[in-house]
């Protein structure tokens, strides 16, 4: 009986030996393959590549993170260029905000910001409100896309944070005749009150910003209330949200979160909610789900 017990026992401790040695390889389907290629095998099932461009802009090398859906050369796809803040980058912009995994069946696009020559942010990549050189990148950017996909020319968005949501009221006020709808995060419009259209527009804030204060937002908004011709605000069912309805079709979304001056997580799904809403033109809403709308 003793002789039994110690041959299952044997036995056992055999089964959860071959068990742990067979892990690793349960574990790994694409052993072998470095991680890089395997990222790269991954985003080629979905995207366009390479994703990674660069382009040339009236003699200056520009680049871009171009999330392009492979349906998108066929079909008419919105879409939406989102602008890092200031010191940041494409990557990490595509990382931290993840537009393109919230809304997949959009080409979203990361730009890359230059390199300030001189001032207080010497060295640090941005978008300059003061000339010309990034709104001919982003010209190019679009005729480029275009010419290449099948975009949804009415369903063009901005979105930025910080230094690049700056830089979408400038869009708004300068390319008031290309883009659909802005969502400026964590920022305040520096342009004069002249040039700007009604649009559609999500601004994001954060209670506690430390550097552009709530008050300097507030501001702004107030304004855009204006512009858009806005009724008073209405709670939506997405924390820190009120909708403000416009008589003209232009409404203004707005989210106070409880933060500082980050890129709020929770802002994604709602942002990408009001743009599937958005467009110069018809737009079929009955499978779209816009905050409070």
């Amino acid at each position: 009986m003793s002789r039994t017990i110690r041959c299952r026992g044997q036995l056992a401790a055999l089964a959860l030996l071959l068990l742990i040695l067979a892990q690793p390889a349960l574990a790994q389907p694409r052993r072998g393959r470095p991680a890089q290629e395997n990222r790269r095998a991954d985003l080629a099932e979905r995207y366009l590549l390479p994703i990674r461009r660069e382009f040339n802009v009236d003699g200056q090398s520009r680049s871009a993170l171009v999330f392009a859906p492979k349906t998108s050369r066929d079909r008419p796809t919105p879409l939406v260029l989102m602008f890092h803040g200031s010191g940041g980058t494409s990557e990490k912009s595509a990382r931290m905000v993840g537009l393109h995994r919230e809304w997949p069946q959009a080409i979203v696009v990361y730009p890359q910001g230059r390199s300030r020559d001189q001032g207080p942010k010497s060295g640090q990549t941005g978008w300059r409100l003061r000339e010309d050189g990034d709104l001919a990148f982003v010209d190019h950017l679009l005729t480029t896309l275009k010419a290449e996909l099948n975009v949804d020319a009415d369903r063009i968005h901005a979105a930025g944070h910080s230094n690049g949501g700056f830089f979408c009221y400038l869009l708004w006020q300068q390319r008031g005749d290309v883009f659909a709808s802005y969502s400026p995060v964590a920022c305040f419009s520096r342009q004069t009150r002249e040039g700007f259209s009604p649009a559609p527009v999500f601004h994001v804030a954060g209670r506690k910003d430390p550097l552009v204060q709530l008050q300097e937002q507030m501001e702004t908004v107030r304004w855009v209330q204006e512009v858009n011709r806005c009724s008073e605000g209405v709670r939506t069912r997405d924390p820190g949200c009120r909708l403000f309805r416009s008589e003209i079709q232009k409404p203004l979304l707005v989210m106070i979160h409880p933060g500082g001056h980050e890129f709020p997580e929770s802002a994604v799904p709602v942002m990408v909610r009001f743009f599937r809403r958005q467009s110069r033109g018809p737009v079929d809403n009955s499978s779209t789900d816009a905050a409070g709308q």
